[in-house]
């Protein structure tokens, strides 16, 4: 999830006309190529803040990780109060593997009450710890996370599969439950409760969720896990 915030003056005069806040739509539609080009004029400290945050993201969409975040630094910079520049800087922080950082500036998002970025920011503060070898604390900003958002289902996905790692099996198979209960074609979560199931010793379970996975997808990487399991048990 990134943030894309409304394009609106931020108390500057754009220099870039429509075509900047043309940009921006390009890229709510997932358009990256079309809105980098209708963005190009758009630089750090010129422009709406708008503008130079959908900038920001379309650079980081296409790969260009440091440019990205030294837009979002002069967002920052100007306003510390852009909850979206700084959500974005901390993906971009976390895709070039400085999870420090980032984790600093989801941290950051995690404590403003009623933010809508708040769940996201939890779950993206997960990624970092585990990512830098904090998996306590990757659980317990997965837990905040979904107290803040109960319906977050890649949230509950995530810690399950933390759960699984440190060996407990039943607190995951709750947590892939509740993906289910939210998505029951969870292709994930249905061949991660089958196996958890198969370790605690309910084979018939096992089975069912595993042949599931197989029948609803059979050439995926899932259901080639799956009859892994299912040779063992059939």
């Amino acid at each position: 999830m990134l943030a894309l915030a409304p394009v609106v003056s931020a108390g500057q005069d754009s220099p870039g006309g429509p075509d900047c806040s043309i940009g921006a739509a390009f890229l709510a539609r997932g358009d990256v190529d079309r809105a980098l080009k209708s963005l190009t004029g758009v630089r750090a400290g010129v422009g709406t803040a708008g503008d130079q945050n959908a900038k920001g993201l379309a650079l980081l969409l296409s790969g260009r990780n440091d440019e990205a975040i030294a837009l979002f630094d002069a967002l920052v910079g100007s306003d510390e109060t852009f909850v979206e520049a700084r959500f974005n800087r901390g993906v971009a922080l976390l895709r070039s593997q400085k999870y420090d950082a980032a984790a600093a500036d989801f941290a950051s998002v995690m404590v403003i009450p009623g933010h809508s970025l708040r769940a996201s920011a939890g779950f993206h503060r997960a990624l970092c710890d585990e990512a830098a070898g904090r998996r306590a604390d990757a659980v317990k900003h997965l837990r905040a996370a979904i107290a803040v958002d109960p319906e977050l289902v890649d949230a509950h996905l995530y810690l399950g599969i933390l759960l699984e790692k440190q060996g407990d099996c039943e607190a995951a198979g709750a947590q892939y439950l509740e993906v289910l209960s939210r998505r029951p074609e969870s292709l994930p979560a249905l061949l991660r409760f089958g196996i958890c199931a198969h370790r605690k010793g309910f084979r018939d379970t096992a089975l069912t969720y595993l042949r599931r996975v197989v029948e609803a997808a059979p050439a995926s990487a899932e259901a080639m896990e799956a009859q892994k399991y299912l040779v063992m048990l059939e």
